[in-house]
């Protein structure tokens, strides 16, 4: 657990690099942020690869993927908010602005998924395996932090408002637990990187850059809209649905090092 917090608490001391060097101007601190997080992206693969456990954490190919059909609740949701976007307020006509923020929402998800539900979810797993309810224990473990990585919205350099980054801590803990019982059952990190990207897409990509300054840190969060506790029940279904996948899995999807894995890990 120890080591799960410590990589959590890096990340989030690295991404802090950007309240140094970012700009007033949102497609420049939108093309920092996607070049940092690819960045370290590529680093953490490139550790994980060295140590033989790309498939552990969930890193497979298409044909080691199962029951992908799973994935119709948050793909439901997400289909959800985007009709309800879009009939709101309309779809930007900015080109620069989709493909910025597309690429932007692309690594915050494929890093975010590869931290949390891929590294440190494989080590509360591997390392909880023996107890009754180690798997369910480190999927709320996990979820936890993914939430409280949150609340660098608002502290530590962060300047959203405290009434919207608390709400958002609930609802990634709800979320976190649905998206790493579907990484267990599905045996893939790749499908919850994709609907990560086209969650924050919805809200971020679609509408375009505010008449006010529009941050990278602003991109890293959901849409308002969606931070109010009164939003909360989707994802408190999405969370039960997580749960139960967690219960049904069946034990041979264990993530653990495969035996021609080296030695070492991570």
């Amino acid at each position: 657990m120890a080591v799960s917090v410590l990589i959590v608490v890096a990340m989030m001391a690295l991404l802090q690099v950007e309240n140094v060097f970012t700009a007033s101007n949102v497609y420049k601190d939108s093309l920092y942020g996607t070049v940092l997080r690819a960045a370290l992206c590529l680093a953490l693969v490139w550790l994980v690869a060295r140590s033989g456990l790309l498939s552990a954490i969930g890193l497979t190919s298409s044909p080691a993927w199962q029951a992908a059909w799973l994935w119709w609740l948050p793909i439901l949701m997400v289909a959800a908010m985007t009709f309800l976007q879009l009939a709101a307020v309309g779809i930007t006509d900015n080109g620069l602005w989709l493909g910025l923020s597309a690429a932007h929402v692309f690594f915050v998800g494929f890093l975010e998924e590869l931290v949390i539900r891929g590294v440190v979810l494989f080590l509360l797993v591997y390392a909880w395996r023996e107890r009754t309810y180690g798997v369910v224990a480190a999927v709320l473990a996990s979820s936890a932090l993914f939430g409280a990585a949150h609340i660098v919205n608002s502290a530590f350099g962060g300047d959203a408002p405290w009434g919207e980054t608390l709400p958002q801590v609930g609802y990634a803990f709800l979320i976190g637990v649905g998206v790493s019982g579907l990484v267990l059952r599905t045996n893939t990190l790749w499908l919850a990187i994709v609907w990560h990207a086209a969650f924050d897409f919805v809200g971020i990509g679609l509408v375009g850059p505010s008449a006010e300054t529009v941050t990278d840190k602003a991109m890293d969060t959901t849409p308002t809209a969606q931070s109010s506790l009164g939003q909360m029940a989707p994802f408190v279904i999405l969370f039960v649905y997580g749960l139960i996948l967690v219960r049904r899995r069946k034990s041979v999807a264990e993530p653990v090092p495969s035996p021609t894995a080296p030695a070492h890990g991570l």
